[in-house]
């Protein structure tokens, strides 16, 4: 089958690596969010766009530029504290209630 010292020109560097990240691909495809921010900041400036839009474009620019307020843990000190920590793999599925 193959010729000993033969030059096989096969896939040298291996099986290709998993595909990217769905994060990694939007900021490849957005300059690094940039594009996203720029359309945000659009809609907050837009007059013509609903007031209830344009607060949620300024939401957006202020957590992407600020990052995202703490969330104070409250409830009795004498008490144990639980945190519950729910993921969600797939964008387009609902968390259970």
């Amino acid at each position: 089958m193959f010729q000993k010292g033969a030059n096989w020109k096969g896939n040298r560097h291996g099986r290709p690596k998993a595909g990217k990240s769905l994060a990694e691909f939007i900021r490849v495809k957005t300059k690094n969010g940039r594009e996203i921010a720029q359309y945000y900041y659009q809609v907050w400036h837009d007059p013509k766009e609903p007031t209830e839009m344009r607060m949620k474009a300024a939401e957006k620019l202020e957590f992407r530029a600020f990052g995202r307020y703490a969330q104070p843990v409250t409830g009795d000190s004498a008490e144990p504290v639980s945190i519950v920590l729910r993921t969600n793999v797939d964008p387009f599925c609902r968390p259970e209630e």
